[in-house]
């Protein structure tokens, strides 16, 4: 088994955390940061490794457009920015709707890109854009926060240990009625962990409006 393009950590990293100096287990580990790794996804609502995004957004006359994925890491436009394609009515975006990229920029912080002298226009889906976000590169690069990396090694040593000693899984029991309940899901201190990773998510209307 190999490991996915959003794997975590890498799997020399999952083995020295877990003190392996052989390849017996390497197939078991690789599939635990695979489960891993796509469970911190689940509870973070994210795509955490850096990855290449296409969205269409909703314009409100602001000047902030908040792309689903951060941190805002590049793009294909001629300054290596994001590529903003605003709707000619077609709702097709063809290359000639692209935004010159001279128009906005990436936020410091690198999860908005804002508008140059102006606002983004009013309308339903009516801008499209294509970017990269995210940490690192299959859990090699410095990039990747620490407490990310360590939550995923936590998590996969959590899961092999239990595989071996199934007393790790257990969540509570009664002494008379045989009554044994395991864990279910991604195991609470790991939640607290990626707790500032996820994404808040806010009601926004379903009226449409009209583009313009």
């Amino acid at each position: 088994m190999a490991l996915n393009s959003n794997a975590l950590v890498t799997l020399a990293k999952a083995k020295t955390f877990l003190s392996i100096d052989n390849t017996t287990y390497d197939t078991e580990v690789e599939r635990l940061i695979n489960v891993a790794s796509q469970s911190i996804e689940r509870v973070t609502k994210r795509v955490l490794v850096n990855a290449t995004h296409t969205e269409y957004h909703d314009g409100r006359r602001t000047n902030t457009l908040q792309p689903r994925q951060w941190p805002i890491t590049g793009g294909a436009s001629p300054n290596g920015k994001p590529e903003v394609f605003l709707d000619d009515g077609t709702g097709n975006f063809p290359v000639s709707t692209t935004l010159d990229d001279s128009n906005y920029f990436v936020h410091e912080l690198d999860t908005l890109l804002i508008r140059i002298n102006g606002n983004w226009p009013l309308g339903y889906r009516n801008i499209k854009i294509i970017y990269t976000a995210g940490y690192g590169v299959g859990g090699d690069s410095a990039s990747m926060p620490s407490d990310l990396e360590d939550a995923c090694l936590q998590y996969v040593a959590w899961m092999f240990r239990m595989n071996n000693d199934r007393r790790l899984g257990i969540d509570s029991k009664t002494k008379l009625g045989e009554t044994v309940r395991f864990t279910q899901g991604i195991p609470v201190f790991i939640e607290e962990l990626v707790e500032p990773y996820k994404r808040q998510e806010f009601p926004v209307s379903t009226v449409p409006v009209r583009n313009g």
